[in-house]
């Protein structure tokens, strides 16, 4: 049995390139990763595994929010990390910059609520790079 869901590249991944790894592997539920891969030893171990772990990690997470104008009770499906950022930016009325991934979460606020109706607006990033560059030289 593989112990892998997948293995990506990460070249088109949106993020500080100097930290980024050149491929993200993802694991099955019930297999670890270690923090450091040493030669000759093993890479793949399950949960009851004593070897040091940077942590547990898994596509699945909780995702609470709290507030007035957001539904209760209300279960999302298929949320994505990705759409934390831009729902909670939504949320404190910032601009999303145009090139961040992920969508507004609109699901979770009340339908009649100032959230739900709302513009969500996004900003463009290449036009703030542009006036930096010209106000900073």
């Amino acid at each position: 049995m593989c112990p892998v869901i997948g293995v990506q590249s990460t070249t088109n991944l949106q993020s500080n390139k100097k930290n980024t790894p050149d491929i993200l592997i993802i694991p099955k539920d019930g297999y670890l990763i270690p923090y450091r891969i040493y030669i000759n030893k093993k890479i793949w171990n399950d949960e009851t595994s004593d070897s040091f772990w940077s942590g547990i990690h898994s596509l699945y997470g909780i995702f609470y929010i709290s507030e007035p104008g957001i539904r209760k009770n209300h279960e999302i499906k298929n949320i994505k990390n990705i759409d934390l950022a831009p729902t909670i930016l939504h949320l404190f009325n910032i601009p999303i910059p145009n090139d961040m991934d992920g969508i507004v979460l609109i699901e979770c606020f009340e339908e009649e609520s100032e959230l739900a109706k709302r513009e969500i607006i996004f900003q463009d990033v290449e036009k703030i790079k542009r006036l930096k560059i010209k106000y900073n030289n």
